[in-house]
């Protein structure tokens, strides 16, 4: 009831709005979903949105798919890469088809969470996508493929970082790819990993 009174259309009270949906019982949040269809959600103030989408996150159906879908190609990347999360547990498979623009976004944050979600579908992709990026002349894109590498399993990169510490020379970079060595011990170490833990 509450909600319902801070969404009424003359006078919506926001932050009220987005305080309850944060605090709302497990029990209660299918009747809130219901209630945000109702109000048209989408149409909510852009600030309200990543909340919106990280609350049909949690309580969503696939019924919600569509107008998330259409926000995967927002202009506010904060908007996108909540979009693209609460797709993800919805309905994964509205992302396939989304693939190729996320993997070209403007945004590199948005790129590296399409980069994590091309590697569930089709790994040897992900792993071009991976040498691409970390090979790139652009600082950005290489500081973007050490995050993602992350997420992806040592053994597959451990050849492309063993390269990147060959021919990269920005220290920062370097001390990103030998942590990654660290959480990652082998039998050998590199000796040009020795020399940028030394530095």
């Amino acid at each position: 009831v509450r909600l319902e009174e801070c969404l009424v259309p003359s006078s919506p009270d926001w932050i009220e709005t987005l305080f309850l949906l944060q605090g709302l019982h497990r029990r209660e949040g299918p009747v809130a979903v219901e209630m945000l269809r109702e109000k048209q959600w989408k149409t909510f103030p852009e600030e309200t949105l990543p909340f919106v989408l990280g609350f049909l996150k949690k309580f969503g159906t696939a019924e919600d798919g569509q107008p998330i879908e259409s926000l995967c190609r927002h202009a506010d990347p904060r908007i996108v890469l909540s979009a693209i999360d609460a797709l993800d547990k919805i309905n994964p498979e509205d992302l396939k088809p989304l693939l190729v623009p996320l993997l070209a976004h403007d945004n590199h944050g948005v790129r590296s969470r399409a980069a994590r979600l091309l590697y569930k579908w089709d790994p040897d992709e992900a792993l071009k996508h991976f040498e691409a990026t970390i090979f790139s002349e652009d600082p950005r894109e290489k500081a973007s493929a050490l995050y993602n590498a992350y997420f992806l399993p040592f053994p597959s990169i451990e050849g492309y970082l063993l390269k990147f510490l060959g021919l990269e020379s920005e220290p920062a970079l370097l001390r990103k790819a030998g942590y990654l060595f660290r959480v990652n011990p082998g039998p050998a170490v590199p000796e040009r990993l020795i020399e940028v833990w030394e530095t």
